[in-house]
């Protein structure tokens, strides 16, 4: 009875540490979005990387990254984060868009 108990605590914990990290997660890229709108560009971007080292695998958040630094005229770096956003998820739309405008506004 103790190691179903124990096998038991073990899956609902990993399940609470990945809920965790999902919630939090989404609250920094909101916050991230809320910096990066209020023109606090440098600490949406340090909000975005520290997102990156718990999920490197998150388009959205390469996106987001990618955005900031397009923002602050890094256009490599940004490129960079569009780039790694599309390899993890080539129908993220919001990448789709913004890669369309500024090709329009190139032309």
């Amino acid at each position: 009875m103790l190691l179903l108990f124990f096998i038991w605590h073990r899956s609902t914990g990993a399940l609470w540490r990945s809920a965790l990290v999902t919630a939090l997660t989404g609250i920094q890229l909101m916050l991230g979005r809320a910096l990066q709108g209020s023109g606090q560009i440098d600490a949406a971007v340090i909000l975005y990387k520290d997102v990156l080292k718990r999920t490197p695998y998150d388009p959205q958040a390469h996106y987001l990254a990618g955005t900031a630094y397009e923002t602050l005229e890094a256009y490599d770096k940004a490129l960079t984060y569009y780039t790694e956003a599309a390899r993890l998820d080539s129908r993220f739309l919001p990448l789709r868009d913004r890669l369309t405008e500024r090709l329009q506004q190139e032309e």
